[in-house]
């Protein structure tokens, strides 16, 4: 294989190779990384191109002097993280600044010179050196913004990402203990109540009734967050974002603004049990019966709450209020994202040039011109994250809503938007897979563009 594409490759993500199975090496052809880093934008049609690309990437690499993303373990904080200084930056004194991420700021002088080399760098008429920047070991667990100052000009910022040594464990079962529960598929959960499809009640009460037995966990299928506009078309293991919940499972009349709707239409009542009743008499779900009669009402159940509960005026205005700033930006980009499929439908992909960025001017007047229908969208992750809380309250470790496979934590639909990712950083051309399994030895694909490491 030839080594400056192989190292070009490395440099961009690309693994060599991996062990299937059966202990067997799978490498990465030629060909393969080629086609991966031409759908990345490298140009690779040559040897001179391969090499033109190394000598960008490096340059790019030691002209940064701090990573957009570093991620620390709290042990390794005092071993310090790299930084890149080039001979222009080496002033004899710069100073580091953390911003954690409630708001805390830790601020300190440094001199370079004292900081320990890890590696020289001299090509091309760009000299610099990598450093080891010691950090606070009292810094807590987090995302926080780290920025190199000269003066006042920042000549380096990026996110430092402060991680545990290990995984949460549950205390009883730091201490040596055993714990059990159940894995509930909560679509196939019928109940006397529900609407055709099991829902966070059904939920809460499988917590009840299992735990009474002595369970303390209760797993689920994957829950994340799929547009009731079709919610048959995409699987769960694709969902539209993996930040937020799927309002399918929304027990609508666990909603605080049912009953008070009742109250005020009576008349509503009898339709919606009946509906809900033949939603419940199908043999397997009717996803689009019970994800258009549920917007049906939630819609209706969002009007009402608007209406008794004008911004600031009431307590739970002030509550609904209060979760959308703590959920902040994410939240509005995945509301404005499932505005925009409402009325566009498809993959993001195939909407107008100017709505396919969730920073454009055009999205911006979009979300001001349908601020209900957004706010619509804020209202069911609300009332989604209620619900789940209340479930998860019900069990003695917690209820578990996770996927059967991690795969389907880390990715989402083509016709879904993740943290706002623009069309950059998923390469159009390729699909991920799963690696084949003994009892699939094919490789499966999920119908989704893998993340551009360079995006």
């Amino acid at each position: 294989m030839d080594e400056r594409l192989s190292r070009l490759a490395a440099h961009y993500g690309i693994e060599h190779g991996y062990h299937d199975v059966w202990g067997h090496w799978r490498e990465t052809s030629a060909d393969t990384q080629r086609a991966i880093l031409h759908a990345m934008g490298v140009d690779v049609g040559d040897a001179a191109s391969v090499e033109a690309a190394l000598a960008e990437h490096e340059r790019k690499r030691w002209t940064t002097v701090v990573p957009s993303v570093s991620v620390l373990r709290r042990h390794d904080l005092e071993r310090g993280l790299r930084i890149h200084l080039p001979d222009d930056v080496l002033a004899p004194r710069l100073a580091w600044r953390i911003t954690e991420e409630g708001g805390e700021r830790h601020e300190e002088r440094f001199n370079p010179a004292t900081l320990a080399p890890l590696e020289d760098f001299d090509r091309d008429g760009l000299r610099a050196r990598a450093l080891a920047l010691p950090l606070p070991v009292d810094l807590p667990e987090g995302y926080h913004r780290l920025a190199l100052l000269d003066g006042s000009n920042v000549v380096g910022d990026g996110l430092l990402v402060v991680a545990p040594g290990e995984c949460y464990l549950p205390s009883r079962l730091a201490e040596g203990g055993r714990v059990w529960g159940p894995a509930v598929q909560l679509y196939g959960v019928r109940s006397e109540r529900n609407c055709g499809i099991g829902d966070f009640g059904d939920l809460r009460r499988c917590a009840e009734i299992w735990g009474g037995r002595g369970a303390a966990i209760v797993g689920t299928n994957p829950l994340h967050a799929i547009s009731l506009h079709a919610p048959g078309v995409a699987s769960p293991y694709s969902p539209s974002s993996r930040l937020f919940f799927n309002p399918i499972y929304i027990d609508v009349e666990a909603v605080e603004d049912f009953a008070d709707l009742l109250q005020a239409h009576p008349d509503l009542e009898a339709p919606w049990r009946a509906e809900a009743a033949r939603l419940r008499a199908t043999d397997v779900v009717d996803y689009d019966g019970v994800g258009s009669t549920k917007q049906r009402m939630l819609e209706r159940l969002y009007a009402h709450f608007c209406a008794r509960h004008p911004a600031g005026s009431t307590s739970r205005a002030r509550q609904f209020a209060q979760f959308r700033e703590a959920q902040g930006a994410a939240l509005r980009r995945h509301a404005v994202h499932e505005a925009l499929h409402r009325f566009h439908g498809k993959s993001w992909r195939e909407w107008p040039e100017e709505l396919r960025e969730p920073a454009s001017e055009a999205v911006r007047a979009f979300a001001a011109e349908h601020a209900q229908e957004v706010g619509f969208q804020e209202y069911l992750q609300w009332q989604a994250d209620l619900q789940l809380g209340a479930a998860q309250g019900r069990c003695p470790i917690s209820a578990c809503p996770s996927a059967s496979t991690p795969i389907s934590r880390s990715r989402s639909a083509p016709t879904g938007r993740k943290r706002g990712r623009t069309r950059s950083s998923t390469p159009s051309a390729h699909r991920s897979a799963r690696r084949p399994t003994s009892s699939t030895p094919g490789a499966r694909t999920g119908g989704c563009r893998p993340s551009c490491p360079s995006g």
